[in-house]
């Protein structure tokens, strides 16, 4: 059985979410995003590539994933249960990541379609 303290998994939840907001959405890595756009347009698969990295990490769901799932490779223990453990830490910081994008508006309502 793993012993978790509370404070930490809160801890660690706020730090994923604000990783993953840097990366995404701050204004710091902005150029770097810009890059990626600029790249878009004028590769074709090089283009392709970029367009989908540019996506992934504007999206704060997406970079907690993988900010979960490296976390939970590098810190959970090396047997066969190492990567189902990465894959679950990748899904709770996902979630946590939904909850607090929700909580301070930084994932909207997607828009209503009119039929």
């Amino acid at each position: 059985m793993i012993d978790i303290d509370m404070r930490w998994v809160f801890v660690f939840n706020v730090a994923a979410f604000g990783l993953a907001f840097i990366v995404g959405r701050a204004e710091i890595t902005d150029p770097f995003r810009g890059l990626l756009v600029f790249l878009s347009e004028r590769h074709t698969f090089i283009g392709w590539i970029t367009r989908w990295g540019a996506r992934l990490l504007e999206c704060v769901v997406c970079t907690g994933f993988w900010i979960g799932f490296v976390f939970g490779a590098y810190h959970w223990r090396p047997d066969a249960a190492r990567w189902g453990l990465a894959i679950a830490t990748g899904c709770y910081v996902s979630g946590a990541n939904f909850i607090l994008g929700r909580m301070t508006r930084l994932i909207e309502d997607p828009p209503e379609e009119h039929s």
